[in-house]
């Protein structure tokens, strides 16, 4: 039983949050996660544990809306009560995962919380279902999401506590929001990609992924140590040594996470905001991974004096290790967030390189060029 006083009930959406909510119900920021469950765990066990694990994390709690008077956009608290927590059970007649992909968007972010649970089975396996919408949830809040959940699952209590810090998170990252100095929102010259097919409109996607060998992640590793960098830096950095090549424009943005200067790790939410970067063509690899490395840094250090949140970028990238460990994540969205979404991910061992594009601009053929190049600068560095 959770002894907790929920404070900070009300607060204004962060930038990122803003973006996500314009997108309800559409096919986009779709976080569809899938748990197998165990021969001998009853669907009843199964349900306690997870609405244990929603009650202990008040931003999944929420409920969003828009005031057309003020024109700002809310969430606020609306405590979950168990009796209206209810897993229905559906049957599967095909792969679970090709089920997902074409299971419709049943959230609704103006009407219900900000995710859905169900049963699915199949003719061997039965699983929990739980689809998030992004702007409730990130990777480590996930990771959080299922640590909480699996003590549940085997009978180890959450920690009872006397306040729980409801939306104080947020109202700190629209703080820092609103610190953003006029000067910051002129427009930049944005890293572009020449686009070679005419359908300007069509924002659908297409993903082009690789799979990294452990020669080649093993090469990165040594490239990190001898630069005294991160892994994520030096994909990045290389990723920037195609791109001079490839695109136009300097600006391009990289995935962030106010987490790392605000220090809630583990808590439960959506805190990812985009870092601006700025490609330098004069610079070697080495020195533009320094760079990079460098205004990390610098940002983790002066959080509020580095906000560009309010620019888009056609160009984004992203670096995530490992985010959770019980809980496999089945891609489903069919419209791109940005132009070219470079991501590269760990999980279960392997790492991947995945190029999201907007079809209606690129071809598969431009996506597998820059992994050539990526390929081609990697192997300059194998011994």
């Amino acid at each position: 039983m959770i002894n907790s006083v929920i404070v900070d009930d009300t607060c204004e959406l962060t930038f990122m949050q803003k973006k996500m909510f314009i997108c309800n119900r559409m096919p986009i920021y779709r976080l569809p996660m899938l748990y197998e469950l165990n021969d001998g765990v009853t669907y009843e066990s199964v349900q306690a544990a997870a609405y244990h694990t929603f009650k202990a994390h008040p931003a999944l709690q929420v409920k969003y809306e828009y005031d057309p008077s003020q024109r700002q956009f809310y969430q606020r608290m609306l405590p979950l009560r168990e009796e209206q927590f209810q897993i229905p059970i559906h049957t599967a007649k095909e792969d679970v995962s090709q089920y997902i992909i074409n299971r419709p968007n049943k959230l609704d972010l103006s009407r219900n919380y900000p995710w859905a649970c169900e049963f699915i089975e199949d003719q061997h396996h039965r699983y929990l279902y739980i689809e998030f919408h992004h702007i409730c949830m990130d990777g480590l809040g996930i990771r959080s999401f299922e640590r909480t959940f699996i003590n549940q699952l085997h009978g180890i209590p959450i920690p009872s506590s006397t306040e729980i810090s409801g939306l104080t998170t947020y109202k700190r990252i629209c703080t820092f929001e609103q610190q953003e100095r006029e000067d910051e929102r002129a427009t930049v010259n944005n890293l572009k990609l020449p686009e070679i097919i005419s359908s300007s409109k069509e924002i659908r996607l297409n993903r082009f992924t690789q799979c990294m060998d452990e020669q080649k992640q093993a090469v990165i590793a040594r490239i990190a140590k001898m630069m005294n960098v991160t892994k994520g830096t030096v994909y990045q950095g290389l990723m920037e040594e195609v791109w001079k090549k490839e695109c136009v424009g300097e600006a391009y943005g990289a995935i962030g996470n106010w987490r790392s200067q605000l220090g809630n790790l583990n808590e439960v939410g959506c805190f990812v905001n985009i870092q601006p970067q700025f490609l330098n063509r004069d610079h070697s690899l080495e020195e533009r991974t320094k760079a990079i490395f460098n205004t990390n840094w610098r940002r983790f250090m002066n959080p509020s004096q580095e906000v560009l949140s309010s620019l888009d970028f056609s160009i984004v990238f992203s670096y995530e290790e490992d985010m959770f460990q019980y809980f496999r994540y089945i891609p489903v969205d069919q419209l791109c967030k940005f132009d070219l979404y470079v991501r590269v991910y760990s999980y279960d061992k392997q790492t991947h390189i995945e190029f999201e594009y907007n079809r209606g601009k690129y071809s598969e053929d431009q996506m597998m060029i820059m992994y050539k190049q990526f390929e081609s600068i990697l192997d300059q560095y194998v011994e």
